[in-house]
C-alpha cells in the first residue's frame, strides 16, 4: 500500500484533472476531448521515455499504468492544459504560445522534480546537476509541452476545415512522441558527451523569452482569474513548496527553498498580478471631490 503522501499526492492532481475537464467541458467537447487525449500523451511518453532511456524509475503509487502512475500522466494532461489556457487567455500571439506553455512548464519543474526525488515519487538511475535532476529533464519538459500545444493548435485548424474529424487531436500524440524520442537521442548522444548541457537549455530559455518579447504588443492581460486553470501550477507549487519544508529539506538545501519559494511567486504573478491590477483604483476613482 502506498503511503500517505504518494495518496495524498494522487488525489490532489485527480481532483485537479476533474477541475479541468469541467473547466473543458463548459468551453466545448473539442476542449475536453484535448484534455483527455493530454493524458494518454503523458502516460505515452512516460512509458516510452523510461523504455527509451532507462534513466529513472517511480515509486509504487496506488494506481499504475505498467510502471508509470497513472496520477503522472494525468498531471501531464493537466499541466499541458492549464498552460495552453493561461497563453490562450493572454492573448499571445498564436505562433509564440508553445513556446510559452513550455515555459510555464518549466516554472513548474524547476522546484517540483528536486523535490518529489526526496519524497520518493521517483528516483534518478544517475543523480544530476541540478539538485540532484539531470539538466536533460527539463530539456525533455520544454520539448514535451512544446511540440504537443504546437500540434494541438495546428490540428484545430484542420478540424475547423472539416479534416479528421474527432481524431484530430491523435496525430498530435503521435508526432510528438516521435519528437520526443528523436530529440532525447540527440540530446544523449551529442549534447551530454560534450557538456552542452546548460547550453542547450539556455537556448531553449532564450528561444521563449524571445518569443514573449517579439509577441509582446499581442498582450492582452485577462479581467479576470480563471481558477480552474490558476490552481493547477498554485497547487503544484503549494504542494511541494510545503512538503520541503515540513520534511525539513529546506536546512538541507537552503538554494532549493529559494527556488521553490522564487516559482511560487512567479506563478502567482502570472495568474494573478493582472487580475489585481485590474481591480486598483483608476485615476479618476482616487480624484479628490
Amino acid at each position: 500500500m502506498p503511503s500517505t503522501i504518494f495518496l495524498v499526492f494522487e488525489l490532489t492532481v485527480y481532483v485537479l484533472a476533474l477541475f479541468c475537464l469541467s473547466h473543458a467541458l463548459h468551453q466545448n467537447r473539442y476542449r475536453a476531448l484535448e484534455f483527455v487525449v493530454g493524458i494518454v500523451y503523458g502516460l505515452l511518453l512516460e512509458a516510452a521515455t523510461i523504455w527509451q532511456l532507462q534513466g529513472y524509475h517511480y515509486g509504487r503509487f496506488l494506481v499504475m499504468f505498467g510502471e508509470v502512475p497513472l496520477c503522472v500522466g494525468v498531471g501531464w494532461g493537466v499541466i499541458i492544459y492549464s498552460a495552453m489556457e493561461t497563453s490562450d487567455r493572454w492573448g499571445l500571439a498564436p505562433w509564440a504560445r508553445p513556446l510559452a506553455d513550455a515555459l510555464q512548464a518549466w516554472n513548474i519543474d524547476l522546484s517540483m522534480d528536486a523535490i518529489a526525488i526526496r519524497l520518493g515519487f521517483w528516483t534518478w538511475a544517475v543523480p544530476g546537476e541540478w539538485f540532484g535532476v539531470p539538466y536533460g529533464n527539463f530539456f525533455a519538459w520544454f520539448v514535451v509541452t512544446a511540440s504537443f500545444s504546437g500540434f494541438i493548435r495546428l490540428l484545430r485548424g484542420w478540424r475547423e476545415r472539416g479534416a479528421l474529424g474527432y481524431l484530430y487531436p491523435w496525430p498530435a500524440v503521435l508526432l510528438s512522441l516521435v519528437i520526443l524520442l528523436w530529440l532525447d537521442q540527440v540530446y544523449v548522444d551529442f549534447a551530454y558527451p560534450r557538456g552542452l548541457q546548460l547550453t542547450v537549455l539556455g537556448v531553449l530559455l532564450m528561444l521563449g523569452l524571445s518569443a514573449l518579447w517579439f509577441a509582446r504588443h499581442t498582450l492582452r492581460p485577462p479581467r479576470s482569474v480563471d481558477w480552474p486553470v490558476a490552481l493547477v501550477p498554485l497547487v503544484f507549487h503549494v504542494y511541494y513548496t510545503a512538503a520541503l519544508f515540513l520534511h525539513g529539506y529546506h536546512r538541507q538545501t537552503p538554494p532549493l527553498a529559494i527556488v521553490s519559494i522564487a516559482m511560487l511567486l512567479l506563478g502567482l504573478a502570472v495568474h494573478l498580478l493582472p487580475w489585481l491590477l485590474r481591480r486598483r483604483p483608476s485615476t479618476i476613482d482616487r480624484r479628490p471631490v
